[in-house]
Order: C-alpha cells, then sequence, then structure tokens
C-alpha cells in the first residue's frame, strides 16, 4: 500500500541574498573558480535551496517520536532521520508536550527477530484518539529492510489523525499489488540458528593481549511454546614484562570460560508458564571446573503477555540442583559437591509517554546449613522526562552476597588480584549512574541533512 500527499509543499524559494565576505576571501574564491576545468562546472551548478519542512506548521498534526526499544539490534531499526525523511506529510517535534500525537515505538525479541510495537497516542485536539499496530522483522533482514518496514506501519497508523486534519483533501491511497493469500509454509519449523566467532590481537614492547570468543544458539519460538540452547565460549589471554630490581620479569594471565544454556517453556494461557532451565559450564575465574545444572520454574505475569512491550510485572520461581565441580579446594573444603537451591525474582517494566522504568528484585538460598548462603540482588533503571527539554536517565543495582562457595581456599597473589584472574570473597556488590541531558531551540525536527554527517 502506498500512501503519500500530494505535492502540499509549494515551490522551493531560490535566490535569497548572498551574504557578504572578507575582500581577501572573495579574491581566493575568484581565482579557484577561475582555473581551468572549474569554471563551467562551478557555474553550472545549482544554487541549493533552502531548508523547509515538508508542510506547513499549521497544516498538519505534531508529531513526536519516542523509542524505547530492547533485543538484539533493535536500536538500529529507529532511525529519527529517516523516519522524518519518508513521511513528509507530518510536522515533527523534538518535545512530547509539543506534539499532537506522541508515537511511542517499543520492541522484544520474537520468534526469528524482532517484534515491535507502535503506540499512537493522541493528545490536544486528538485526545482519546488511540492505536497500537506491530511489526515484526526477521533476524536475517537487512537494516534498511526493518527501516522500511517499521516506517510502513508509522504511515498506516498516522492516516486515522489524517483524516480528522487539513491534509485530508490532499491524500491518495492505492495498491500496487495484488494481495497473496496463500498461507506461508516454513520448511524449519520455526526453528532460527545464529553463528558467532570474532577475536582481536593487540600488543607493544612491554605487553600483548589476544581475546577470541564464540558463540552459537538455536531457538524456536510459538505462542505455545519456547525453546532455546545455547553454546558461548570465551579465551583471554595477556603477557605483561617489566623490569625489577635489575631483572627482566615476564607475567602472563590466562581466562578461559565455556557454557551451554537451555531454556524450555510452555505457555498455560495469558498469564501463567511453566518450564525448566538446564546447563553446563565452566569458568577459571570463578574456580568452577564442571558445573551441571538443573531447574524446573514457573512464572506469573499480572499483565497479559500480549501487553509485554509496554508493560510486565512477572513472579519467576526456580527450583534448581546443581553438581559442581572445582580447580582448587574451596575455602569449605571442598573439591566437588551437590547442591540444592531456590530463588523468587519479581520483575517489573513500564515503558509509557513520561519515559520507563525497570527494576528486578531476586532473593536465593541454598537448602544447605540452614540456608546461610544466600543473596539478594535488587536492580533498576529509570528514564524520566521531567518537564520540556529535560530527562533524567538513573540506573543502579546492589547485592548482598553469601553465597560464594566456589571460592579458592588460601590467600590470592597480587598479581591474581590486580587482573581479577580470580573472584574474591565480598559480602556486597553495587553500582550506580545518573545522567541528566537538557535541549531547547525550535520545537520543530522535519529537516534533515547529513552532510558533513552528525558533526
Amino acid at each position: 500500500m502506498t500512501i503519500r500527499p500530494r505535492d502540499a509543499r509549494g515551490a522551493r524559494r531560490r535566490g535569497a541574498a548572498k551574504p557578504a565576505v572578507l575582500p581577501a576571501l572573495s579574491l581566493v574564491l575568484t581565482f579557484f573558480l577561475s582555473a581551468p576545468g572549474l569554471q563551467g562546472r562551478a557555474q553550472d551548478r545549482p544554487e541549493p535551496a533552502k531548508a523547509e519542512t515538508a508542510v506547513a506548521p499549521g497544516a498538519a498534526p505534531r508529531v513526536f517520536v519516542d523509542c524505547s526499544l530492547s533485543g538484539r539490534g533493535a536500536w538500529r531499526a529507529c532511525d529519527i532521520d529517516y523516519i522524518r525523511t519518508e513521511v513528509r506529510f507530518m510536522n515533527f517535534v523534538r518535545d512530547r508536550k509539543d506534539a499532537d500525537i506522541h508515537l511511542l515505538i517499543t520492541s522484544q525479541d520474537s520468534a526469528g527477530g524482532l517484534e515491535f510495537t507502535v503506540a499512537f497516542i493522541g493528545r490536544n485536539g486528538y485526545a482519546g484518539i488511540d492505536d497500537t499496530l506491530r511489526f515484526y522483522a526477521s533476524r536475517v533482514d537487512a537494516e534498511d529492510t526493518i527501516r522500511e518496514g517499521l516506517v510502513r506501519v508509522i504511515k498506516a497508523g498516522l492516516m486515522r489523525y489524517v483524516a480528522r486534519s487539513p491534509l485530508l483533501s490532499q491524500v491518495t491511497i492505492s495498491f500496487p499489488e495484488k494481495l497473496n493469500s496463500e498461507r506461508v509454509k516454513d520448511s524449519w519449523d520455526h526453528w532460527i540458528f545464529s553463528l558467532y566467532g570474532g577475536g582481536f590481537l593487540n600488543g607493544e614492547e612491554s605487553s600483548r593481549r589476544s581475546d577470541v570468543s564464540g558463540r552459537a544458539y538455536a531457538r524456536r519460538v510459538t505462542p505455545e511454546m519456547k525453546a532455546h540452547v545455547e553454546l558461548e565460549g570465551a579465551s583471554r589471554s595477556s603477557l605483561f614484562r617489566y623490569t625489577e630490581d635489575g631483572q627482566d620479569v615476564s607475567y602472563e594471565s590466562l581466562y578461559r570460560s565455556y557454557q551451554f544454556d537451555g531454556l524450555l517453556v510452555f505457555s498455560l494461557g495469558e498469564h501463567w508458564s511453566a518450564g525448566a532451565y538446564a546447563g553446563l559450564d565452566s569458568d577459571t575465574y570463578r574456580n568452577n571446573k564442571l558445573s551441571l545444572k538443573f531447574a524446573p520454574a514457573l512464572e506469573f505475569n499480572v499483565f497479559p503477555y500480549s501487553a509485554s512491550t509496554r508493560k510486565q510485572f512477572r513472579l519467576l520461581y526456580r527450583l534448581r540442583f546443581s553438581r559442581n565441580s572445582y580447580f582448587e579446594e574451596t575455602i569449605y573444603d571442598r573439591l566437588a559437591e551437590s547442591l540444592l537451591s531456590q530463588s523468587l525474582s519479581v520483575d517489573l517494566v513500564i515503558k509509557q509517554p513520561w519515559g520507563s522504568a525497570q527494576t528486578s528484585l531476586e532473593a536465593s538460598h541454598y537448602f544447605q546449613e540452614n540456608f546461610k548462603h544466600n543473596r539478594l540482588s535488587l536492580w533498576g533503571s529509570l528514564d524520566l522526562k521531567i518537564f520540556k527539554g529535560l530527562s533524567l536517565d538513573l540506573g543502579g543495582s546492589y547485592a548482598i552476597i553469601h553465597d560464594q562457595l566456589s571460592l579458592q581456599k588460601g590467600d590470592l597473589s597480587p598479581e591474581e588480584v590486580l587482573l581479577q584472574r580470580k573472584q574474591m570473597a565480598t559480602n556486597y556488590r553495587y553500582r550506580f549512574s545518573i545522567g541528566l541531558s537538557y535541549t531547547f531551540g525550535s520545537i520543530f525536527s522535519n529537516v534533515v541533512n547529513p552532510r558533513f554527517g552528525s558533526g
């Protein structure tokens, strides 16, 4: 479907007065343009038109584009400049409070790629006129293909607002092709596969570092079931050379890890899910030689899963059995042990026109030794639009830690501490970040000029 406005822009204005320049600069330009082979091209080059909006500021609704995306590679789809360039029949503003239509774009991982949810929220004279459309992109789709599909959905959703605006008489709708009603047959039965491998090497006279990693996963997602298996590995090596007491000294740090994870989930309606986790991993930093894990789980979502791109309130319970073996004897005099633990996590995700908020609280413990090996973790982030042009970003986490059962027995060397080769004992861990941004000036942001890049 093609939706386009008729010629509503009018003739471009040309022939604006040229600014005065310094005499010396004028002489240089005159000499340059009079050079052979350049004069004709300079004279034939058309004078660039002045930048102008697609439509008159009062003729079309004002739109604010708000991207709150998640999922692998989702941020690439929200190309604001591309949206402004393609949707020529609207006026775009840079603050939501100046908008007649708030366009809230959210995303999440889907079966074979990304599911984008586009919420159209009417304001001012369009208050109460709301809608929600969805767009699905495959993980193998090119970035340009995803951008085009997202813009197509945006254009379709904006038509109900155009129908109530002065632009209605200038819009035509056409179908260039017949619709194909044949049902798509999936020869892969909804399975998606991905492989990745990479690394780097850098160094200088006194040091060298190399890093190699790889990842492979397979995923199958349908409304009734989700299956995911993943294999990942990494190896890092660092070499340092220095002089101590007149002697040349070299020190090498090695880190290796690999893990296999599996997940199987079954849908039990709009609010319940049941499934199980399984895994195998090894990690030199955590003194973990080999760990086998299995955990059945049950989840309840207060909100329907169909509303998950805008709001989620999930409670997830897991009962986990693990069999661990260690590279070196632990502080509890163990080289191997079997463990039983349980955890309960509460996750809240909200994405609204005023911003977005996410928080997660998880409590877990081992059943051995009267539950004294436990952990409590809190994580959260807040993106808050305070008032016109001003935004506040907050993020942080805090964990109370009493379950480091794999800690190596004995003291660590200074090199192991400074290079973080081995995990150290701790009773807590925290992180906090804050950011504040303020934008002011013209409320309109229709014009796109790619010259000299974003600089």
